[in-house]
């Protein structure tokens, strides 16, 4: 099986198809690379999963109808499962070329060695003389500067210390803030401590995600909670200890069920 020949033929089908899209050549290619492995046997077993790993299909629904389209195009033939035991499988069709004298279309103008840039040489034929003026045609390569990698990112970079520096100024307190703070409130300071070391450890933000932009509002539901916690009696362990299971404390063991 040559494969080469396979592939070259089966892309001048491709000039002038036009029943496939871009899923049915990706299916394609990967049901040839499974053919391969098999050593190019006809018929040979689907792997649904694989396949559709391979042509980066994530539907089924679409994987199935490409395979379908692809039968009915008479690329390959299909054969579906008959019954839950039974493994679908498919053959490859043999292609032949439509005509002896066609070629693909990127061929039709340009010969196979032809070069892809005007001043490359073409082999078998002199190249450029050896005394090119090499300063002007680097000069005159530089005038079209390509892309600079680093520029695609300047905007997002600047875009997130405008951000950053936002955030810094004016919303994030220092520890005397807050603990002046509490004092005027007359709230514990040990609570000032706590409320400190849990914001500053997580960048204060609210949750992890929303930065804080009133740490003092922050504060307030943060005394609101620890006051809750303080004045909700904890009942369940009382009422859990008292009566955990509904069985007979003073049992006698010794009389017989």
């Amino acid at each position: 099986m040559n494969f080469i020949k396979h592939l070259n033929t089966f892309f001048l089908y491709q000039q002038k198809e036009q029943r496939l899209s871009a899923s049915h050549l990706s299916l394609y290619m990967a049901l040839f690379q499974c053919w391969n492995y098999h050593r190019f046997q006809n018929p040979f077993v689907l792997d649904r999963d694989r396949l559709m790993q391979l042509s980066h299909i994530g539907s089924r629904s679409t994987y199935i109808n490409c395979l379908r389209c692809l039968h009915r195009c008479g690329y390959i033939v299909y054969s579906p499962a008959l019954h839950k035991g039974h493994k679908p499988r498919v053959s490859i069709t043999h292609l032949e070329p439509p005509s002896p004298n066609m070629q693909l279309s990127f061929w039709k103008t340009d010969p196979p060695d032809a070069p892809m840039h005007k001043n490359e040489p073409v082999p078998g034929k002199p190249g450029p003389a050896s005394g090119t003026d090499m300063g002007a045609l680097l000069l005159k390569i530089g005038a079209h500067p390509g892309p600079n990698p680093g520029h695609n990112n300047k905007q997002f970079i600047n875009s997130e210390n405008s951000e950053r520096g936002a955030h810094t100024q004016g919303n994030i307190p220092t520890r005397n803030e807050v603990l002046s703070w509490f004092t005027a409130a007359s709230y514990p300071q040990i609570e000032a401590e706590r409320f400190f070391s849990h914001y500053e450890a997580n960048g204060w933000k609210q949750g992890g995600k929303t930065p804080i932009t009133n740490w003092q509002a922050a504060a307030e539901k943060w005394m609101s909670y620890a006051l809750e916690l303080k004045i909700k009696p904890n009942t369940n362990h009382a009422n859990n200890t008292n009566n955990h299971i509904h069985v007979q404390q003073q049992k006698n063991y010794g009389e017989p069920l």
